[in-house]
């Protein structure tokens, strides 16, 4: 009995795979400028998706950033990391790992200021 009870605990559990899609709610999010200015963005959080592909992580409803798609750079079962390049040199870089979801975007320079700056973001997630 104790092992068809571990058994359903066991298969009950989603476990993240290629293929997958999912939902994010955002806990936390900033960016910090090369000037030392800080803008806490915990006021406009969101929930957000993404699809797991083989080679690449696909947003559904994109967060705050130009970057529709990114290249996985290493996976192993339930964590990943992913990159992106845009085309104004602006990088982000994705980290998964047991449902916690990191995104860092850095941008050298923007059309809307003079400073580098650096946006992260920390979001939990549901496997569908």
């Amino acid at each position: 009995m104790k092992k068809l009870l571990l058994i359903l605990l066991i298969s009950s559990q989603s476990f993240a795979d290629v293929g997958d899609i999912y939902n994010c709610e955002e806990t936390s999010a900033g960016t910090i400028y090369s000037d030392g200015k800080m803008i806490d963005l915990n006021g406009s959080l969101t929930n957000f998706s993404f699809k797991r592909n083989e080679s690449e992580i696909i947003k559904e409803q994109p967060l705050s950033s130009s970057f529709t798609s990114l290249k996985i750079t290493s996976s192993d079962k339930e964590q990943f990391t992913a990159f992106g390049k845009d085309e104004s040199d602006g990088f982000e870089y994705i980290t998964y790992m047991n449902g916690v979801f990191i995104s860092t975007s850095k941008v050298i320079y923007s059309a809307y200021s003079d400073n580098a700056s650096v946006m992260s973001i920390i979001a939990k997630c549901r496997v569908n």
